[in-house]
C-alpha cells in the first residue's frame, strides 16, 4: 500500500492510484485523476491542465492492461503519451509527473 498520509500537503508530491478494472472510459479516468489530485480551480479542467498545475504527481495505474483493452490501444496510448509529456523525458519535465504502469 502506498502511504498517502502526506497527500496534498504543500511541497509534497501527490499520489494518484488508478485501478484499470474500474476505469472503462476516458471520462472515468479523468474523473479519478480529478478526484485524486486536481486543485479546486482545476476540477473542471482537462488532463493537461491538471498535469500542468499539479506540483508533482506519481500516477500508479494498476491493471493498465485491462484499461488498454477497455479504452482501446490507440486511446490508451494517447493518454499515456499525454501523461509522459509531463514527466522527466517529456517536453514539460518540471511538472514532475511520473507514470507507473502495473
Amino acid at each position: 500500500k502506498i502511504d498517502d498520509s502526506s497527500f496534498n500537503m504543500p511541497g509534497v508530491k501527490k499520489i494518484c492510484k488508478i485501478d484499470g478494472d474500474k476505469v472503462q472510459t476516458t471520462e472515468e479516468l479523468l474523473k479519478v485523476i480529478k478526484e485524486e489530485v486536481a486543485t479546486p480551480e482545476h476540477k473542471n479542467g482537462s488532463l493537461t491542465d491538471i498535469l500542468n498545475t499539479s506540483g508533482g504527481i506519481d500516477i500508479v495505474w494498476q491493471n493498465a492492461d485491462v484499461s488498454e483493452e477497455k479504452l482501446g490501444k490507440e486511446e490508451f496510448q494517447k493518454i499515456v503519451e499525454t501523461i509522459r509529456e509531463h514527466g522527466p523525458d517529456g517536453s514539460r519535465p518540471t511538472d514532475n509527473v511520473h507514470l507507473f504502469l502495473n
